[in-house]
């Protein structure tokens, strides 16, 4: 019987898992998320969203009170509710303004976000636009040895909502969806 050393056995092993981890990540590679802020710069060095603020995740929602018994089976309609949009990113150059701007209750009269393909060109298939935006929430954590990450959340009067998709043959982008919703007189409209 042939003796395989143990280094040999591990070697193996760990090239075996990191192709199989690279083969996987480039099958589902992450989106890049981008963070514009009116009169508050990011770090951002890509060639579409320069001194934008990179995200690592974010965090929306709407959600409809409905109501409805056994006895009356029909379902009545509530004011719906946006949520706050949340978004994590590491502390950058955007920190301090953002902390003022949070404290001082400052009205930012546009914020946008950008979710792009993890490809060469960064085509964009999502956009969220907000209008009159205040920060009502921020919020820093970090560990020993790795870059602080902010939680920073908005509440904002409007919000523009669009999804585009590209054809895969051709190449060719179209906008799928656009809805709005204004958080002052609860009205939202969807359609293509």
């Amino acid at each position: 019987m042939i003796r395989v050393p143990h280094l040999v056995i591990t070697t193996v092993l760990a090239v075996g898992i990191s192709l199989c981890t690279l083969t996987f990540a480039g099958a589902y590679a992450m989106p890049d998320i981008f963070l514009k802020i009116d009169g508050i710069p990011g770090e951002s060095t890509d060639a579409k969203h320069k001194d934008w603020i990179e995200v690592l995740s974010f965090d929306h929602g709407v959600t409809q009170k409905k109501e409805s018994t056994c006895s009356n089976p029909t379902v009545s309609q509530d004011r719906s509710t946006f949520s706050d949009f949340t978004v994590v990113k590491s502390v950058d150059n955007a920190s301090p303004k953002l902390s003022l701007a949070c404290s001082n209750g400052d009205v930012i009269p546009q914020v946008t976000i950008e979710i792009c393909k993890d490809v060469s060109d960064k085509p964009c298939y999502k956009k969220y636009t907000f209008t009159d935006v205040i920060i009502s929430g921020i919020k820093t954590t970090g560990s020993g040895g790795s870059i602080p990450n902010e939680s920073v959340s908005f509440n904002y009067c409007k919000m523009d909502y669009t999804y585009t998709v590209t054809n895969p043959k051709t190449g060719k982008s179209t906008e799928v969806k656009t809805s709005s919703g204004s958080c002052g007189d609860n009205s939202h409209k969807n359609g293509p």
